[in-house]
């Protein structure tokens, strides 16, 4: 038995968080929240590599995705509101 990889950890948490948002969003549906969305962060966050061997959010990009999300899955005059959710 070896030592998984940090890509390999990094696929499984990740796949934990999608998971956990679509049932989180599951739920709030089932309580009554009919409208709630998931909003998977990958299609809306942008990050840069940061010399600190983190990440850097573009704030900018992220908000013009987000905002292009929101137009895509949200009916116009809809009082809906999304964020993503990443825990």
């Amino acid at each position: 038995v070896g030592v998984s990889s940090t890509a390999f950890s990094d696929f499984v948490v990740g796949h934990g968080e999608l998971w956990n948002s679509r049932l989180f969003t599951s739920y709030l549906q089932h309580s009554g929240i009919t409208r709630a969305r998931m909003v998977d962060a990958r299609d809306v966050l942008v990050v840069e590599p940061s010399e600190q061997d983190t990440v850097e959010v573009d704030y900018a990009a992220s908000s013009a995705n987000l905002d292009a999300w929101h137009r895509e899955h949200v009916p116009p005059g809809s009082d809906e509101a999304a964020s993503p959710i990443v825990v």
